[in-house]
């Protein structure tokens, strides 16, 4: 007999990071629902991996909104984005973002994400995506008071 149920999870705590992040599987659970939560995993370990590696994606986030600026959400501003690059300029923001010279491919990596997302294009399946897709998946709002205000 095939087992039905199980669970998704993910949980970390290293230095100062704590994550955690679950999602129950039964029989009614769907593809999407699991996609929704893989995706969820993948965001919290991809925003820390840069964090860790001190990778100063400020810097890189700000390049590619320069390079970026003023371009709409089209193949050919990707073009243009891509055409217009100088190497040595790239090789200089990118190095000044990395701690150690050896880190450079993952500064690559994240400037290429920066630069299509900064004109509006998704580079992988995000809870935000799938929301939008299956408006049944809702993210889940974090607990607490983030607003400053406390109900009396």
């Amino acid at each position: 007999m095939e087992e039905t149920t199980g669970s998704i999870s993910l949980m970390a705590r290293c230095r100062d990071w704590e994550v955690v992040r679950k999602a129950s599987v039964n029989e009614t659970t769907t593809p999407q629902e699991i996609a929704f939560a893989i995706a969820g995993i993948k965001g919290a370990l991809d925003r820390k991996t840069y964090d860790f590696l001190g990778l100063k994606t400020g810097l890189i986030d700000e390049y590619a909104a320069t390079l970026s600026k003023g371009r709409r959400k089209s193949w050919g501003a990707v073009g243009e984005i891509f055409s217009s690059l100088k190497p040595g300029e790239i090789s200089a923001q990118l190095k000044a973002a990395c701690p150690d010279e050896k880190l450079l491919p993952v500064a690559e990596a994240y400037l290429l994400h920066a630069l299509l997302s900064s004109i509006g294009f998704d580079v992988e399946p995000s809870q935000a995506i799938l929301s939008k897709i299956y408006p049944e998946l809702k993210i889940a709002k974090p607990r607490g008071n983030f607003k400053g205000k406390k109900k009396k």
